[in-house]
């Protein structure tokens, strides 16, 4: 079965939207040749695995709900070094928060 993914998914929204478990990350990884790390393009097709790990308890209530779980950070600036308050820095990548 193919997934069609949408914005802000990673590969762990995936695992648990198709197989009811983060478990089952490293399955969908191997069968897509991807890291459980990468980026997904929005829109990019990716192939369901097979897992061990998969609940169809938790798959079953995400399907009833029409639950696409979307938790990918999302890069909305880029600043320079030393941004002050509302700013944080991790490996490399400044994220700047807005307040009000």
């Amino acid at each position: 079965m193919s997934i069609i993914t949408i914005h802000s998914q990673n590969l762990l929204d995936i695992s648990t939207q198709e197989s009811g478990s983060i478990e089952a990350v490293f399955d969908h990884a191997l069968l897509n040749d991807l890291s459980i790390t990468d980026q997904l393009e929005v829109g990019s097709s990716l192939e369901a695995a097979q897992s061990e790990h998969a609940n169809s308890d938790i798959t079953a209530y995400y399907k009833q709900r029409i639950i696409k779980p979307a938790t990918g950070a999302v890069v909305t600036e880029r600043i320079s070094e030393g941004a002050g308050i509302g700013s944080m820095e991790i490996e490399g990548i400044t994220n700047v928060f807005k307040v009000g």
